[in-house]
Order: C-alpha cells, then sequence, then structure tokens
C-alpha cells in the first residue's frame, strides 16, 4: 500500500519521494558507492557495446559477403538455367535437323525405290516388279470367254499347197436319186510346217592334159569355194533367230541342229561371221537408206548403252518414215554423232532433250512422253506441289487437241487456242518456281522435279514446237522402240565381243527395220542380202 504522506494526497506522495532523493545525495559515502557501481555497469556496457558493435560490424561483413555470394550464386543459377536452356535448344535443333535430314533421306531412297518406267527414263526392261494391270470393266457373273451371240473370230484361210477332194458319202452312192449337187463346196484347210533342208551336190569331173599335166573340171556356181558351203536361206535363218530372236550362238547352233536331224551342225563361228557378211553385202542399201532420211522433214534421235566386251559403251540410234539407221561408238555426246549423217541433216530433230542433240539439226521438238514420265515422278514424290499434276494435265490435253485435228485432217490449231497453251504453260512453269521456294533444302536429295521444271522452263519453243507443226510428232517413241530392240539383243547375249560386231549387228537391225517400212519381212531381208 503506497503511503499517502499524512494528506493522503499525490502531492505529499512526491513530496516523500523527493525527500528520500535528497537524503540519499546527502550521504556521500551511499552517493559514492552507487556512483561507482554505475561506473562498472557503464565500463561493463561499454564493454559490451563495443564487442556487440564489433560483432554488429562482422555481422554487416558477413551480410555483405552473404548478398554478394548470394547474388553470385542467382547469377550462377541463371548463367546455368541459360546454358542448360542454351544447350537444349541446341541439342533440339540438332535433332529436329537430324530428323529432317532423314526424313529427307527417306524421301530420297523412296524415291529411288518407287523409280520406274512409268514416272522416269528407266526402260521397263529393267524393273523386276511390274505393276498389276487394272482391269477398268464392270465386273459381272459372267463366264469369261466370248458370249452368248458375240460373232466369233476364226482364222484366216491360207493359199492352199495342195488340194484333197474327199470321197463322196455313201449316202449319196447307195441313193444318188435322193440327192443333187447344191453348187456349194465346203472348203477346211490343214496348216502343217516342217523343216526339211535340202543338199544339192554338184559333181564335176576332173581332166587332165597329157601334155602340160593342167587339171581343170567344170566350173562350180559362185561362192561355192568349200567343200561345203550354207545357202543364203540358212544364213538367213540363223541370222534372224540371232539378230531378232536375240539366241545365242550356242542356241541358234542347237536349235537348227535339232530341227534338221543334225544335218545343219553350224559352228559358232560361223554364225558370228553372218552379221559381218550381211554388213559388207549390205552397204549399198545403207547408202540409200542414209540418202531417204536426209530428205525426211523429221528424225527420231536418241541414244542408248550396250555391253562391249565387258564395258558399257554406245549406239545411236536414228529413225524416221525413211528409214533407220544405227551407229556404235565408244562414247555418247558429240563423240557419238561424229561422223554420222546427223552432222549433214538440216531439218527437225525429235529427242529426249539431250543438250547434245540441240546443237544438230535446224529445229528440234521435245520428246513430251518423256517429260510426263517425270512429272509423274514429281506428283508421287512431291505431293505438297501442284505445278507438276498442273502441267501433266495440260501437255496430255495439248497432245490430245492435235491428235484431234489430224484426225479431222486439219493441217493446223487454231491461232488462238496455241496462244492459250502458250500462258497456261508460262503460268505453270512460274507457278512451279514459288513453289520450290519453300523446298530448297529438299532440293538436294530430290531434285528430279525441280530439274524437269528448269528443262521445260529453257526448251520451252521445243516443247511446244508440235502446236504450230502438228505434222510433227510429240513423242520419241519411234526411236526408244528400236533402242529396246538394241539394248535386249546385247543383254540377252551377253553383250558382244567387241566394238566391230556391235556396228555389224546395227548395221543388220537398220536394214531390216527400214524394209520393214516397205512391207518387207525380216526373213527376206536377210535372205535378199545373204543372196548377192
Amino acid at each position: 500500500m503506497v503511503d499517502r504522506g499524512c494528506f493522503g494526497c499525490s502531492k505529499h506522495v512526491e513530496v516523500l519521494k523527493l525527500r528520500k532523493e535528497v537524503a540519499f545525495l546527502s550521504d556521500e559515502s551511499a552517493l559514492n558507492k552507487k556512483i561507482t557501481q554505475l561506473s562498472a555497469k557503464v565500463d561493463r556496457l561499454s564493454v559490451t557495446n563495443e564487442k556487440l558493435y564489433k560483432e554488429n560490424v562482422e555481422l554487416r561483413k558477413e551480410n555483405l559477403q552473404l548478398k554478394k555470394d548470394n547474388c553470385q550464386l542467382i547469377e550462377d543459377i541463371n548463367d546455368l538455367e541459360t546454358y542448360k536452356i542454351n544447350s537444349f535448344k541446341e541439342v533440339i535443333t540438332a535433332r529436329d535437323a537430324t530428323i529432317e535430314e532423314l526424313k529427307n533421306k527417306i524421301m530420297a531412297l523412296e524415291a529411288r525405290i518407287n523409280k520406274d518406267f512409268e514416272n522416269s527414263s528407266k526402260p521397263s526392261s529393267t524393273d523386276p516388279n511390274h505393276k498389276k494391270i487394272q482391269n477398268n470393266r464392270e465386273k459381272t457373273n459372267r463366264k469369261p470367254g466370248g458370249q452368248p451371240g458375240h460373232k466369233g473370230t476364226y482364222l484366216k484361210k491360207k493359199e492352199p499347197t495342195s488340194k484333197v477332194l474327199l470321197d463322196t458319202p455313201k449316202e449319196v452312192i447307195d441313193n444318188g436319186q435322193d440327192y443333187v449337187p447344191t453348187g456349194k463346196v465346203i472348203t477346211k484347210q490343214l496348216v502343217k510346217a516342217g523343216f526339211n533342208v535340202e543338199v544339192i551336190e554338184y559333181e564335176a569331173v576332173e581332166y587332165k592334159n597329157i601334155k602340160t599335166g593342167k587339171k581343170l573340171h567344170a566350173a562350180f556356181p559362185k561362192d561355192m569355194v568349200n567343200d561345203v558351203t550354207y545357202d543364203a536361206s540358212v544364213k538367213a535363218i540363223a541370222s534372224i533367230l540371232h539378230s531378232h530372236g536375240n539366241m545365242s550362238y550356242d542356241k541358234v547352233k542347237e536349235i537348227l541342229c535339232d530341227l534338221s536331224n543334225g544335218m545343219l551342225d553350224i559352228s559358232k563361228g560361223t554364225l558370228a561371221n553372218l552379221e559381218k557378211e550381211f554388213s559388207k553385202k549390205s552397204k549399198e542399201e545403207r547408202e540409200k537408206i542414209i540418202e531417204n532420211m536426209l530428205n525426211s522433214d523429221y528424225i527420231h534421235i536418241d541414244g542408248t548403252t550396250v555391253r562391249v566386251n565387258g564395258k558399257l559403251e554406245a549406239i545411236l540410234i536414228t529413225t524416221s518414215p525413211n528409214g533407220t539407221i544405227l551407229y556404235q561408238n565408244e562414247h555418247k555426246g558429240y563423240q557419238g554423232v561424229e561422223g554420222t549423217f546427223i552432222e549433214l541433216y538440216d531439218k527437225v530433230l525429235i529427242h529426249d532433250g539431250e543438250a547434245t542433240f540441240f546443237h544438230y539439226g535446224k529445229d528440234h521438238q521435245g520428246c513430251l512422253i518423256h517429260e510426263l514420265r517425270y512429272l509423274k515422278g514429281s506428283m508421287e514424290n512431291e505431293p505438297e506441289l501442284t505445278w507438276a499434276g498442273k502441267m501433266h494435265d495440260l501437255l496430255q490435253k495439248m497432245i490430245h487437241e492435235v491428235n484431234e485435228a489430224k484426225r479431222i485432217g486439219s493441217t493446223e490449231l487454231p491461232i488462238e487456242t496455241v496462244k492459250e497453251f502458250n500462258k497456261e504453260y508460262s503460268s505453270i512453269i512460274n507457278i512451279g518456281f514459288n513453289e520450290y521456294v519453300e523446298r530448297e533444302k529438299q532440293l538436294k536429295y530430290y531434285n528430279d522435279g525441280y530439274n524437269t521444271l528448269k528443262r521445260l522452263n529453257k526448251r520451252k519453243s521445243s516443247y511446244l514446237y508440235f502446236l504450230t507443226h502438228i505434222d510433227i510428232p510429240a513423242t520419241n517413241n519411234e526411236a526408244e522402240l528400236v533402242a529396246r530392240k538394241a539394248k535386249m539383243h546385247t543383254k540377252q547375249n551377253g553383250g558382244c565381243r567387241n566394238g566391230e560386231y556391235a556396228q555389224y549387228y546395227c548395221d543388220t537391225l537398220s536394214v531390216i527395220e527400214s524394209n520393214r517400212l516397205e512391207g518387207i519381212s525380216r526373213y527376206q531381208t536377210l535372205l535378199n542380202v545373204f543372196q548377192k
């Protein structure tokens, strides 16, 4: 309980408190003691304060270092994150590039695998997997073959080599009064075939001059030098089996030996020299063919390779409505044309767009079938592009229009039609170049389509030449057909022994194909030449 003084008020309490402090201050010893205690306390506090100050300074330093360390740590973390992000970006970029490259390589490989004679210049003979031939007719439940009511077709009757009159039926003989001739003779033919060998032996009595000792005999027919000589007919048969049937000399020898019961046992050397003999004897015919071809309004020209003594060499094919001539050479290009009559020809050459051929002739027509195949390849391997399909349709439309004009007897297309075709052609070319801008990276993996576009753009006048000259074919099929024969011949026979014999075959095929244009059969051509 507070002592409130005599009066029990707050003022007296303060007075009492002040009196106590005065009494304390009046006591010197107590005051000194108190001062000493306070001084000791101040000293202690000073030491503590100095220590705390030092600790505070250290803490400040540590705090500052921690801040620096923290900043460095944050910076390191940021750098690490940036490094990781950049590393991840590089990995992702590299991965994306690898994926893109693999996709492009897959595209290139698929394009190579899918390349065949329908979408490239690859010959059909090299394609082992021909596509299934589609039957577009509507399916029915009828059996295969001729249907009821269908007019049948029969073998045409031949010119008879002999006739056999059949006996009168027994019923007619026994009842002659009941039968009278109708005036109609019913004929049926039996066609037989055989292989007869005729061996004609010539005899000549030998005489001796008793004075001079000189011997002589009657002259044998021309070319009968050896004891046994094969007639032109035997040579023609053996040659057609080899040159057209593409049989090796061994097979020709076996077949002729079997058919003749061993009478025709021709040596391989004799068979090998038949084309050489034909080449020498047909020189005048080939010169005449070349003369006629120089007067042709156009010539189909193409090249192919054949195997000669284990290596590939070139054959130049030239064909026209006036004849066919083939040349063998070790090389293609200018060397393949050098020395041929093409150097003298000054009219239209039809070819597949080979650069060499543009330096010969006066005008040119590029083979559209060749380009249609490449366009189809682009459509299959670059489905995201539209230009190839549009150009494919346009070229087919052009060919159809020209064929239709020929069918109705027109000599030219309307000028407006030609202008419209030219305009659309140029428009599609521009579309193609624009589409390839975004496909630049893929061109190193598949560039057939782009090369086709550049070729069609550069040689536009050559590819559209037939629009203003509708008598000029728009394809080079004629030369390719002859090239295929030469290719298959050497392929099935294993090639030629040397370039000289390859040219002998070219000479033989030249005369045979030229005479076929005049309706002369292969055998008759061979027979006529060998009979010279």
